[in-house]
């Protein structure tokens, strides 16, 4: 990945672009807030705010094709054709990073996970996994994001890493 322009510049770089073409009376003391930024490249009130915090966190943090895909909509939307530069920060960002889909960034983690083992219970190993979710497992959602959760003893932690191994998730990443 080319570090040279970074989801954090993105924002920065989009926030100057837009407060030119945007009527002061949406913002205030003359800069935009993330929060009414947010609201104009994706309808929500933190995305800018998600995107500063996660780039802080993790200096790699990459916004999916999915959420730049959305901003450009949005921005057509909202802002015409006086939006041109704001394409191309975007489209500049695009070609400097090697990103993914939302669904894709699971394999940073994950590497060798296998999405569809649960595809087919076709053997008793399969069999004993999907019984090991049902009994100890849940799911929760954050966000956007669902995660998968098992409750177990201390003790089975072993357990939990075979199951890992079965199912090609990195056990370096459990918590």
């Amino acid at each position: 990945m080319n570090k040279s322009y970074t989801a954090l510049m993105l924002l920065k770089e989009l926030k100057l672009e837009l407060q030119k073409i945007i009527s002061p009376n949406n913002y205030c003391n003359k800069v935009l807030s993330y929060r009414k930024l947010s609201e104009i490249l994706n309808n929500t009130p933190n995305l800018a705010y998600r995107i500063n915090k996660n780039s802080k966190r993790n200096p790699n943090f990459q916004l999916s094709l999915e959420d730049l895909e959305v901003i450009k909509s949005n921005l057509f939307c909202k802002c015409l054709k006086k939006c041109d530069n704001a394409i191309k920060l975007i489209e500049k960002y695009q070609n400097l990073n090697s990103l993914r889909s939302t669904n894709e960034r699971i394999y940073k983690f994950h590497p060798n996970i296998k999405l569809d083992y649960f595809l087919h219970i076709d053997n008793k190993e399969k069999a004993y996994w999907l019984g090991f979710l049902y009994a100890d497992g849940y799911i929760t959602q954050l966000r956007n994001n669902l995660r998968l959760g098992l409750e177990i003893n201390k003790d089975d932690e072993i357990i939990l890493d075979q199951f890992c191994v079965a199912v090609g998730i990195n056990p370096k990443n459990k918590r």
